[in-house]
């Protein structure tokens, strides 16, 4: 029987990763949940090039084998180049082979990705039913589908190789709940995943893997793409598939700490405390981290009583958007959360020892400098609150289709790239965020600068001095006291800081 050959490409700058090389990696969840809808039909091959040292020469091989419907391959903006490398390489060998493009970039950009010579078809959105009707109509046809036949296919775009004309099909229906399936880790090695090391963690090394509970969330932050994509639907599995899979992987794969990947996997209290029930019911002795809401942190959801069973059930961080210290910025954003609710969550987190993982954007629209000093200061508070609280950086704000401010950055002219191509300059200039060239910024430079700020605060000072030396602890104390005294004239100690890692032979100052 045929069978279908996924891909993982590399990412931008990246390049080939041995095992060990980086702490945290994990396995692509969208690729492993598109195989297991799949191999209801046909045998599946994936292959991640971040962990295949000539990843070229194995993709020519596969191909060489034969006996392959089509390829699909998952691309992020990050992955485009490579992506478009590898689609090449596959036309080389056998230019009548299908080559079908998904993921996140494809969803927002589907016209400027399907006219690129090289891709013949683009699943947009959820991509299971897409994909399995487009291979099984590619199997029947031999590769030889009518525009009429490709025109009934729900999520898909297409263009017709006689006018290069395309055509999007109009969306298809969401998974229910109980279609969603179980990431198919038998497609992968799963070792080369396992281990990894997180610094917030007192570097411990976990045997961890990522599950899907569940798909969407209900709220309508104006930066986020989730609008596009799930049109604030939410769909959870039961507490009954949850547990399931995570007694699977758990026991397959003796892993110990599972990332549950939902954008809102405390939607439905009543599901989240059968599935904690269960937990501690199994005692299978694994951990967990998944993402929460600062609205949820009140009297009757996440109070005292139910943190103390979230702990109990092997919960030890949750990762939450807070986006801004400033309350005009966030109502903008139209977070729906309240600044108590954010306190609540550091202090509940600090009582009962799970971590809170923090992210905020800066440089977004309309925020002023005065606005983003009040983000530090939040930042700041809430490390006092709770000190084992970690960010996930002051990220620079990237506008992406399909969301409100999308449309808001327009009118001051921005403009995205119209090709694959121009895409792949684009990120090679400034990897997509360079925050010089978005015309809303106000202060870029100290947009720029104040991430190093950020690492160096809430690194540990064992870290730096054992990475970079006892020189670099002074210097960080020296940060540490801006911080304190939220002073942010004249940055100068990171550019310090770099020179001292130079110094010590470090290629960046990452911790």
């Amino acid at each position: 029987m045929k069978k279908i050959l996924l891909i993982n490409p590399r990412i931008e700058k990246q390049g080939y990763i041995k095992k060990g090389d980086t702490p945290n990696l994990s396995p692509h969840i969208g690729l492993l949940c598109l195989g297991a809808y799949l191999e209801k039909k046909y045998p599946v091959k994936i292959l991640d090039c971040r962990l295949i040292e000539d990843h070229i020469d194995a993709i020519k091989a596969e191909i060489k084998k034969g006996d392959i419907v089509c390829v699909g391959i998952s691309v992020m903006t990050a992955q485009i180049e490579d992506a478009l490398v590898l689609s090449e390489v596959v036309k080389s060998v056998d230019k009548n082979m299908p080559i079908v493009w998904g993921g996140i970039h494809c969803t927002l950009f589907p016209e400027s990705t399907c006219k690129d010579p090289l891709v013949d078809y683009v699943v947009v959105k959820e991509g299971e039913k897409t994909f399995l009707e487009l291979v099984t109509l590619l199997d029947k046809t031999n590769n030889k589908p009518t525009p009429k036949q490709l025109s009934s296919v729900k999520g898909l775009v297409f263009k017709t190789k006689s006018s290069d004309k395309v055509t999007i099909n109009p969306d298809r229906e969401f998974l229910e709940p109980k279609e969603i399936p179980m990431p198919a880790y038998n497609l992968i090695d799963a070792e080369q995943y396992l281990g990894a090391e997180y610094w917030f963690f007192e570097n411990k090394v976990f045997r961890s893997l990522p599950i899907h509970a569940g798909r969407g969330c209900y709220y309508r932050c104006a930066f986020c793409i989730n609008t596009l994509l799930n049109k604030r639907r939410w769909r959870g599995k039961s507490a009954e598939q949850v547990l399931k899979e995570i007694k699977y992987v758990v026991k397959k794969y003796k892993v110990n700490l599972i990332l549950i990947m939902d954008e809102d996997f405390f939607a439905n209290k009543a599901r989240v405390e059968k599935i904690a029930d269960g937990l501690i019911k199994m005692n299978l002795g694994v951990q967990w981290a998944a993402n929460v809401r600062a609205n949820y942190f009140h009297s009757n959801y996440i109070n005292s009583r139910f943190m103390a069973k979230l702990r109990k059930s092997g919960c030890i961080s949750v990762g939450m958007g807070v986006e801004s210290g400033s309350e005009r910025v966030r109502s903008f954003l139209k977070k729906d959360i309240t600044i108590d609710g954010v306190y609540n969550c550091a202090k509940l987190c600090n009582r009962y020892k799970i971590i809170p993982d923090f992210s905020f954007i800066i440089g977004l629209p309309t925020e002023t400098k005065a606005e983003l000093k009040e983000t530090l200061k939040l930042v700041y508070m809430l490390k006092q609150m709770c000190p084992t609280a970690i960010f996930a950086g002051l990220q620079p704000f990237r506008p992406y289709p399909g969301g409100e401010l999308w449309e808001f950055c327009k009118t001051y002219g921005f403009k995205e790239p119209q090709t694959l191509r121009g895409w792949v300059e684009d990120v090679k200039k400034s990897d997509y965020a360079d925050v010089n060239k978005f015309p809303w910024v106000q202060n870029p430079e100290f947009v720029n600068d104040i991430n190093y700020y950020l690492m160096i605060f809430q690194a540990n000072p064992k870290r730096i001095r054992d990475k970079l030396g006892s020189i670099s602890v002074i210097i960080a104390k020296i940060i540490n006291l801006r911080w304190k005294f939220q002073f942010w004239g004249l940055l100068y100690e990171y550019k310090l800081f770099k020179l001292v890692s130079k110094l010590f032979g470090k290629r960046n100052i990452g911790l």
